[in-house]
């Protein structure tokens, strides 16, 4: 299932949320900070890790300004992952973002029909 969640970079870390038998891909854009440092760098070198009972890290790519990550899996609700992001430009500039996702129960979330 992808519910994108991409995400501006405004700030060092985002909170999210995801189920627990949801995969998701998580975006984060760098768009904004390299218009304040150099408008033409660009991603040279992406890399997640993940922490945290039960998390997957999936697919992982980096384009342009967006670096994306699909993670699945989370142990069981409740669970806290920190999904973090470090990426190195073509102009040699290093940075860091951290995601917090809290697994929830999306079941739970979903009206009963009535029958």
């Amino acid at each position: 299932m992808s519910c994108l969640k991409k995400i501006d970079d405004d700030y060092t870390h985002i909170k999210a949320e995801k189920g627990l038998d949801e995969e998701v891909d998580f975006s984060i854009s760098y768009t904004k900070l390299f218009a304040l440092v150099d408008p033409v760098d660009v991603i040279s070198t992406s890399t997640w890790s993940i922490i945290g009972a039960g998390g997957v890290l999936g697919a992982m790519t980096a384009t342009g300004d967006v670096a994306t990550a699909w993670v699945s899996g989370g142990g069981r609700i409740g669970n806290v992952l920190r999904l973090t992001n470090t990426i190195v430009t073509a102009g040699g500039r290093t940075h860091t973002r951290l995601i917090i996702i809290k697994v929830v129960n999306r079941l739970a979330l979903v009206p009963a029909t009535a029958g």
